[in-house]
Order: C-alpha cells, then sequence, then structure tokens
C-alpha cells in the first residue's frame, strides 16, 4: 500500500532533456563525421514492473539514435538491483554524422530482464544530441591524434511509461568526438 502512494504523488515538473536551437550549432562541422561515446548510465528510483512474482528489477538500458538498429547498445542487465542501478566505464560508441544528430531523437529506454517471459519496459525517453554539438571545436589536422573530451554529465532526465507517467529517471555521461579522418596508405 506504501508503495502505490510514493507513486501517486504528484510531480510537478517532468525533468526533460536539456534542448537547445539547432541555429547554436549550425557552423559546427563534423566533415568526417563523429563518434558518441556513452560513458556511464545511473538510473535511479526506477518503477518496479515485477508484477505477480514480487522480488526486485533487473534493469539493464538500451540506447538507439533514430531507428538506425547499428546504432543500438545495450548495457547488461543488474539482477535485483530494484529501484537503482548504475554502469560504469561502458564505451558504447556510436558512429554519427551531423545531419543524424540534427535529425534524429536518442531514444535511451529502460527495462526490466526477465527470463520466463519477455522484458518489460519501465520506460524512455527521446532526447536531442544536439547539446553535444556545443563546444566541439574544429576537426583536428588529418595526422593529429585525436583526444577524447571529458563525457557531459547531462542533468537528471525522467523516464516515462506508455502512460507518460514518470517512472524513474536517468543520468547520462556521453561526448562527442570528432571521427579520424581515414588515411589511406598506397601499398609500395
Amino acid at each position: 500500500k506504501e508503495k502505490k502512494e510514493e507513486w501517486s504523488k504528484e510531480i510537478t515538473e517532468i525533468r526533460k532533456p536539456p534542448t537547445i536551437d539547432p541555429k547554436e550549432v549550425e557552423n559546427i562541422e563534423l566533415p568526417n563525421g563523429g563518434i558518441v561515446t556513452i560513458s556511464k548510465v545511473v538510473c535511479e528510483e526506477l518503477r518496479n514492473v515485477e508484477g505477480l512474482f514480487g522480488g526486485k528489477n533487473d534493469p539493464f538500458v538500451t540506447f538507439l539514435l533514430g531507428n538506425d538498429e547499428d546504432s543500438a547498445r545495450r548495457t547488461s542487465a543488474q539482477d535485483n538491483s530494484g529501484a537503482d542501478a548504475s554502469w560504469e566505464n561502458l564505451d558504447f560508441e556510436i558512429d554519427v554524422t551531423k545531419e543524424e544528430i540534427m535529425n534524429n531523437e536518442f531514444i535511451v529506454t529502460v527495462f526490466d530482464e526477465n527470463t520466463v517471459s519477455a522484458n518489460k519496459k519501465i520506460g524512455k525517453v527521446k532526447m536531442s544530441l544536439m547539446t553535444l554539438l556545443q563546444g566541439l571545436g574544429p576537426p583536428p589536422p588529418a595526422d593529429a591524434e585525436v583526444e577524447k573530451r571529458k563525457p557531459v554529465e547531462f542533468p537528471p532526465i525522467d523516464i516515462l511509461n506508455d502512460k507518460e507517467e514518470v517512472c524513474g529517471r536517468v543520468y547520462l555521461y556521453m561526448s562527442l568526438d570528432h571521427k579520424p579522418k581515414e588515411v589511406v596508405i598506397a601499398p609500395p
């Protein structure tokens, strides 16, 4: 009974992902494309979706840029983690073009892993990755070593279920780096 009341508390404002005006990043160039790196994700206050059998959530997180299956990434499941879970040192890399960043939503979905029945979606959020373009310097020269940028810590973002109810929140740590120019060496 206590749990029900906890979730029926009114949420004054949903914590949405950061957004920026596309004009702010229109002059930033990614001539060779870029690499989005997801280095860490933290989930908090996940709604328990275990259902009839009780128990705790076994959460895992998926990432998808637009509907490009090649960009799909998935964390491992954390058995009986319950409402809170985190994954450090992920180092998930997704190759991107500037157009993909500008035109596609980045979809973060949290699931409860089930061995007997289908995995159950806890909640998801769709967001833009345009904020990662901010602060990206000019592309390095072809022979330069590409130095990875420090991950951007996004503010907490609420995840919603299909009824648009808040079911927890995620903290994302991601960066965007220039993709090095491919140097083709001709055979002798």
